[in-house]
């Protein structure tokens, strides 16, 4: 996948191979796509110059950069947006493939989300619980 069919709505990117995305520079490869993310306690554009210096493909940022770098800086509204799209993209959007139930009431809950763990379960499926 490339720069630009990760972000079809932004002109003029290239088409470079991205081999893979990540918001930790120390997980930033050649031809990754780094997302600077500002967190409560790191911001990740404290960071971006260590992952251009790894050979990241493009930056990617809800901030204005003002540093020039030989790479794409793409600007975006919501930077948790954006990397869910992107994430969705590269990865083929792999939650198509999934089948979700919800429980809502007042009891049973859990009790019927493991009945059903356990019906699905031995219909050679592939069940997961998730709960409080």
């Amino acid at each position: 996948m490339t720069i630009n069919e990760l972000f079809p709505n932004i002109k003029n990117l290239p088409k470079t191979e991205v081999k893979g995305i990540t918001q930790n520079s120390k997980e930033a490869k050649d031809g990754f796509v780094f997302f600077a993310v500002k967190g409560h306690t790191v911001d990740g554009h404290d960071f971006i110059e260590t992952a251009v210096s790894r050979g990241i493909a493009a930056v990617v940022s809800a901030s204005d950069i003002e540093t020039v770098y030989p790479i794409p800086v793409i600007k975006v509204q919501d930077i948790d947006a954006a990397m869910a799209d992107v994430a969705c993209r590269f990865y083929a959007n792999p939650a198509e493939a999934l089948n979700v139930t919800g429980i809502t009431g007042t009891k049973g809950k859990t009790s019927i989300s493991y009945l059903l763990e356990s019906v699905l379960f031995e219909a050679k499926k592939k069940p997961a619980v998730f709960g409080t």
